[in-house]
C-alpha cells in the first residue's frame, strides 16, 4: 500500500504469437501507425486489432538486434548485428545506407523527429543519424559531457532520459548533461531494469524490471518551472503475475493502456 503497488493477476491477452510459430522468441515490439510490429532476430509479425498475420522474413543472412518505428517515414528501422539498417515499409524490406558504411552498434535505439539515435555505452556515446530521402547521413556524436557508460536503455521526448543498470537515471538536453534526480524511490529497490519509455505527450517515465515482473511509473518533475524536468518522482508500479518474464513494454497515451511483451505473448492493461 505504501508503494501503491497494482498487481495485475489476469492481464488481457492482446496477441498470442505461438498461433503462428509455436517456438517464437520475441525480442521487441513497437507500434507503427495503426498496427503493432513484433519481431524476432530474423522474423517480423504484424498485429492488427489483435489479429496476428503470417510472419515475414526480415533477411535471410542478417540478425536483428534492435528496432524502432519511424513516424516521419511510416516505417520500422531494424539494426542488425553486423551494423546494417533495414527499413520495413508497406510490406517491403530494404537496406538503408550511411556514408559511414555501417551503423554504430549499441544496446538501445530510438527515433525522434527525422533522426535515429543509438545508445552505445561501450563508447560512452549516443550516435545520431539524420534521415534523408534515401538512407541516412553520417553518424554524429550526441553526448557531450554525460556519462552513459553504464546505461542499459534510453527514452526521448525533447530531452533524452538515460536509464542505468542500477536503476538510476540521468538527463541530456542538446547533448549536455542536466541536473536530474530521482526524488522518491520505491521501497523495493530497483536493481536490474532493462527498458525505459516516455514520449512527448506523456508526463511519466515507465521503467521495466523483468526480474520483479514489474513496470515502475515515475512522474516528471517540473517544479522549478523549466522547459525540462529536474527529476522524477516515483508514483506507482504494475506487477504482472503468472505471465512469465517480461521482455519489453509500450504505453499508448491515446488509449491510456500499458502493453507488455514476453517472448511469445503480448498483454495489455488499462492505466489508472
Amino acid at each position: 500500500m505504501l508503494d501503491n503497488v497494482k498487481r495485475i493477476q489476469n492481464p488481457t491477452l492482446f496477441a498470442d504469437l505461438t498461433v503462428k510459430n509455436p517456438t517464437v522468441n520475441l525480442i521487441g515490439f513497437d507500434f507503427l501507425i495503426d498496427r503493432l510490429i513484433a519481431f524476432e532476430h530474423k522474423t517480423l509479425f504484424e498485429i492488427l486489432l489483435s489479429n496476428v498475420k503470417d510472419p515475414l522474413s526480415i533477411n535471410e543472412t542478417e540478425e536483428v538486434i534492435l528496432a524502432t518505428s519511424f513516424a516521419d517515414k511510416s516505417s520500422m528501422v531494424f539494426l542488425t548485428r553486423s551494423g546494417k539498417a533495414i527499413e520495413y515499409r508497406d510490406g517491403l524490406f530494404s537496406f538503408a545506407d550511411t556514408p559511414d558504411g555501417t551503423f554504430k552498434r549499441g544496446v538501445d535505439m530510438k527515433s525522434y523527429n527525422d533522426k535515429v539515435y543509438i545508445l552505445d555505452p561501450e563508447r560512452n556515446q549516443i550516435w545520431r543519424y539524420k534521415s534523408k530521402r534515401t538512407g541516412y547521413d553520417a553518424g554524429e556524436a550526441y553526448n557531450k559531457d554525460g556519462d552513459v557508460s553504464k546505461a542499459v536503455a534510453f527514452a526521448i521526448d525533447s530531452s533524452i532520459y538515460v536509464l542505468n543498470g542500477d536503476g538510476t537515471m540521468s538527463l541530456l538536453y542538446a547533448g549536455e548533461k542536466k541536473d536530474f534526480s530521482i526524488i522518491k524511490t520505491p521501497l523495493q529497490k530497483v536493481e536490474k531494469p532493462t527498458k525505459i519509455f516516455t514520449s512527448d505527450n506523456l508526463n511519466q517515465l515507465f521503467v521495466l524490471e523483468p526480474g520483479k515482473s514489474r513496470v515502475l511509473v515515475y512522474t516528471k518533475d517540473f517544479k522549478q518551472g523549466g522547459a525540462m524536468p529536474s527529476g522524477a518522482v516515483y508514483t506507482t508500479q504494475y506487477v504482472f503475475e503468472n505471465v512469465g518474464e517480461l521482455v519489453n513494454m509500450y504505453v499508448s497515451r491515446d488509449e491510456n493502456k500499458l502493453y507488455v511483451m514476453t517472448s511469445q505473448k503480448i498483454y495489455v492493461t488499462p492505466l489508472n
